[in-house]
């Protein structure tokens, strides 16, 4: 009778520490998400020397799909500057979790996500 109380008491505190340590990695996997969708379109805008409008469209449709919101975004557009300019891809936006607080307590929390990629421009504009 005793293992199995200690059994249970420790199986409830262990799913309480697991709970809250997802409540910690829930905004780390949202900036693992934001980095991936950025640098994707960091890419492209390399290969285009920034983008076009139609792409900064697509870029805020998917941060949004993920819940990201308030999303800002500074990139030259396609086509436009120089052979060797330095560019950058700078993106900016919130996402909000519920934070756990207490045990039956949850939070709305902002977490501020950040993307800046610097980029040459390599094609050759007339």
């Amino acid at each position: 009778m005793e293992q199995t109380v200690i059994f249970a008491v420790t199986l409830v505190v262990l799913v309480a520490i697991v709970t809250g340590l997802m409540g910690f990695a829930v905004p780390l996997y949202a900036q693992l998400r934001f980095d991936h969708i950025c640098r994707e379109y960091h890419l492209m805008a390399e290969a285009q020397n920034g983008l076009t409008d139609s792409d900064a469209l697509e870029l805020t449709t998917a941060l949004e799909s993920i819940g990201v919101e308030s999303v800002a975004i500074e990139v030259p557009e396609a086509d436009l500057s120089k052979r060797g300019t330095i560019q950058s891809l700078h993106v900016e936006g919130v996402y909000f979790y519920v934070m756990p607080v207490g045990l039956f307590i949850r939070e709305k929390k902002a977490f501020p996500l950040f993307y800046e990629g610097p980029f040459l421009s390599r094609s050759v504009v007339n």
